[in-house]
């Protein structure tokens, strides 16, 4: 009978949540795809429809939820309901404050980041001190009940603005730089028989930079072959 309640309970703390989440999942795949192709002068919206906004941002949103889960995990390990609430009251009075220090310590963080891969993971490290008192606020409190899921939605609300910004630099920094392990299509004939860089696919059209470091739009039925392989560009 406790199995059942608790599964109702999840499933209806869930079902209402669903659609805020969706919404502003999708808000951020958006605004990742934005980051990166316009690193490349593309807008990608004309070329793709709702589904491939999920497809393409797909690494991302997976690091956020393998994030929300973990601190989903950590806290349903170590939840006490022992809380009084002056210590609620404490957090939220904190939580100004840890946002600010949070975007202080992660901004430049991210902008350096490329260059020093070790900031990418202070700048996520600054945000966990916001996690907890912003689970406290009236709207997550009226979504769940649970403490441990409010905690994690509101990492995940956190996280995917930072994987978002993140991602979309490392990225496109790798491909225009020519730096790592990058994706390359080759085919028989044309601009790219010596090989190119791929940058993606939107809709109906391959991205890539030949070894002219412009960036072209070619569509898919004007290849008709082609191979995909890697090229560790050195670092």
């Amino acid at each position: 009978m406790v199995c059942r309640g608790n599964t109702w309970l999840l499933q209806t703390i869930l079902r209402n949540a669903a659609p805020y989440i969706v919404v502003y999942s999708v808000f951020w795949a958006c605004a990742y795809l934005y980051f990166f192709w316009a690193n490349f002068n593309i807008n990608p919206f004309p070329y793709i429809g709702l589904s491939d906004i999920i497809t393409l941002s797909a690494k991302f949103l997976f690091q956020s939820a393998i994030f929300a889960l973990l601190i989903l995990g950590s806290q349903t390990l170590f939840f006490t309901a022992n809380e009084t609430g002056k210590t609620e009251k404490k957090e939220i009075a904190s939580l100004k404050f840890r946002i600010l220090l949070s975007i202080l310590i992660s901004a430049p963080s991210l902008y350096y980041s490329y260059d020093h891969p070790a900031l990418a993971a202070i700048a996520i490290g600054a945000t966990i001190p916001a996690i907890t008192p912003l689970s406290y606020v009236a709207i997550f409190k009226q979504m769940f009940s649970s403490k441990p899921i409010r905690i994690a939605a509101s990492a995940l609300i956190i996280s995917l603005p930072l994987f978002a910004i993140t991602t979309a630099k490392t990225e496109s920094s790798e491909i225009l730089q020519q730096k790592g392990n990058l994706d390359m299509i080759k085919t028989p004939l044309g601009i790219c028989s010596s090989g190119c860089i791929f940058i993606g696919k939107l809709g109906d059209y391959f991205s890539v930079i030949p070894y002219n470091g412009k960036t072209i739009m070619i569509k898919s039925d004007k290849i008709q072959l082609f191979e995909i392989y890697k090229n560790n560009y050195k670092i």
